[in-house]
């Protein structure tokens, strides 16, 4: 059998569409990274046996792990500088909350999967320092989102 190098490395791409946003293929979509995202289900304190004897294990509380996105920082990119903004100056449900869309592309660029975080908000926004000391490095802003919930994160 002959292997190729890459026989088994699976290349992919990301975007993301944020609710309200300038969309994903727009400047504001795309991000150098991201990371979090995952479930965890906790175990219910109720557990029962069947009649095969087998324990039941009841799911409880749904905990999700922030999501965080790395972005350059570009003259035409604030959309998320204006959602912390609103949050803070305004707060009202529409400003507060999000839906957000990360979508995995394949080496052709064709979609192969998706998911939607929903409800989501903001819970720490950054900027990498502005010191100037490194040349050719360009300007990052991180941001981290709480993730309410998902409708299609299981299927």
């Amino acid at each position: 059998m002959k292997h190729v190098a890459d026989q088994y490395n699976r290349n992919y791409a990301f975007r993301v569409d944020i609710s309200g946003g300038d969309g994903p293929d727009s400047n504001e979509g795309a991000w150098n990274s991201i990371r979090g995202g995952g479930l965890r289900i906790h175990e219910s304190q109720g557990v029962t046996t069947g009649t095969d004897q087998f324990k039941n294990h009841t799911a409880g509380i749904a905990e999700w792990q922030d999501l965080v996105l790395v972005g350059a920082v570009t003259d035409k990119r604030k959309a998320m500088l204006d959602w912390y903004k609103n949050m803070q100056e305004k707060g009202g449900p529409d400003d507060v909350y999000k839906d957000l869309t990360l979508t995995m592309t394949n080496r052709e660029g064709s979609d192969t999967w998706s998911v939607n975080y929903l409800h989501c908000f903001l819970t720490a926004y950054s900027l990498c320092p502005l010191d100037g000391d490194e040349e050719d490095v360009e300007a990052c802003e991180t941001v981290e989102l709480c993730v309410g919930y998902s409708d299609n994160y299981l299927t």
